[in-house]
């Protein structure tokens, strides 16, 4: 039972991993669109420990801190919210100009962005979650936003990433 559930987190991680690595692709190398997720079963973990990455200057931990907003528990809106921004920083930031004015490959494009959500909530869909959402908002435009989930016998937390430099 434990390697079933060990499999379907590497699993949802591996193809979030896999659109992330395909979005670096399309990215035009300089202002990157990410997205990946971490699920743990054991461990909470400590919002101020991941923003280190982040911590620009005197207080910078605190201001994002400040940003905690706990989300009404509609998980597939907000899922869907941060995969269309995303996808909206990647067609204004991208080298491959032409899939986006493509019908055919945008749809196409989405279709895939719809197989991994789909992915998505056929994991979290059944459990009753927590969300909780921190913005850091970079001083060169950049914004990343992570999104905590918490559910019974475990915790996730998703970063979405538009970058601007």
């Amino acid at each position: 039972m434990l390697n079933e559930i060990m499999n379907k987190e590497k699993h949802l991680t591996s193809i979030i991993g896999y659109l992330n690595d395909f979005f670096g692709v399309l990215s035009d190398g300089y202002n990157p669109t990410i997205i990946w997720l971490n699920i743990d079963l054991e461990n909470k973990p400590n919002p101020s420990d991941l923003f280190k990455e982040h911590w620009i200057g005197e207080n910078s931990i605190e201001n994002i801190l400040e940003t905690k907003t706990e989300l009404k528990n509609d998980f597939e809106s907000h899922l869907n919210h941060y995969f269309e921004w995303s996808l909206e920083h990647l067609k204004l930031d991208n080298k491959a100009p032409d899939i986006f004015k493509s019908e055919y490959h945008l749809e196409n494009l989405n279709e895939l962005i719809n197989k991994v959500k789909l992915e998505i909530f056929e994991y979290f869909g059944e459990k009753k979650l927590t969300l909780i959402e921190y913005t850091i908002d970079g001083i060169d435009g950049s914004i990343v936003k992570y999104l905590f989930i918490d559910f019974e016998g475990g915790n996730a937390h998703f970063a979405f990433g538009n970058y601007v430099h």
